[in-house]
């Protein structure tokens, strides 16, 4: 069973709404907590509704554009190799 704090992985969409092939911008701020002098090293699960983006599990941001309109969800799981910091979900407004 995985156990994981929700709030640790905090995805930000600027803006939530936007207009179709507008470009989105998605972020996330995470925390593994302290590891002592070594970095902790992050992965970024994106899925969901990623209209043009495929990013790859060491990108915390990136951009997205949509070709139509609708409620797109994005959903992010942060995992470190010892287990799952976080997760989040966010929706985008995409309008014509």
């Amino acid at each position: 069973m995985a156990v994981f704090d929700s709030g640790k992985a905090d995805l930000k969409l600027t803006p939530y709404v936007l207009k179709v092939n507008e470009k989105l911008n998605a972020g996330v701020t995470a925390s593994a907590g302290e590891s002592g002098c070594m970095p902790i090293e992050l992965q970024y699960l994106w899925s969901g509704d990623l209209g043009s983006a495929s990013p790859t599990p060491e990108q915390r941001t990136m951009e997205i554009s949509y070709s139509d309109s609708g409620i797109k969800e994005i959903n992010l799981v942060v995992v470190t190799p010892s287990g799952v910091v976080g997760r989040s979900v966010s929706l985008a407004d995409v309008t014509h």
